[in-house]
C-alpha cells in the first residue's frame, strides 16, 4: 500500500498460521453445521406445535358446539317440565 506521496506503507499485522486459520475455519464449518441441525429441528417441532394448536383449536370449537347443543337440550327439558308442572 502506497501514500499519496507515492512511499510505501507498512501495515503491521498479527500473523496467524495456515494451521491456526484451518483450524479456525473448522471450528466455523462445525459450529454452522450445529446452527443448521438445531434451525432444522426448531422448524420440525414449529410445525408440530402448529399442526397440534389446529387439533386442538377443532377439538375446542367441537366441545363448545357440543356445549351447545347440550344447552339448548336442558332449556328444553325445563321448558317442557315447567309446562307440565301446573298440570300435575
Amino acid at each position: 500500500m502506497t501514500d499519496c506521496s507515492g512511499q510505501i506503507i507498512v501495515i503491521a499485522m498479527n500473523k496467524v498460521s495456515e494451521k491456526q486459520l484451518l483450524a479456525a475455519v473448522e471450528k466455523l464449518e462445525i459450529k454452522i453445521s450445529q446452527l443448521i441441525q438445531e434451525k432444522e429441528k426448531l422448524s420440525n417441532d414449529n410445525q408440530s406445535l402448529s399442526k397440534k394448536n389446529e387439533e386442538l383449536t377443532q377439538a375446542l370449537q367441537s366441545l363448545e358446539s357440543l356445549k351447545d347443543q347440550a344447552r339448548v337440550k336442558a332449556e328444553n327439558v325445563l321448558r317442557r317440565l315447567e309446562e307440565i308442572e301446573p298440570i300435575a
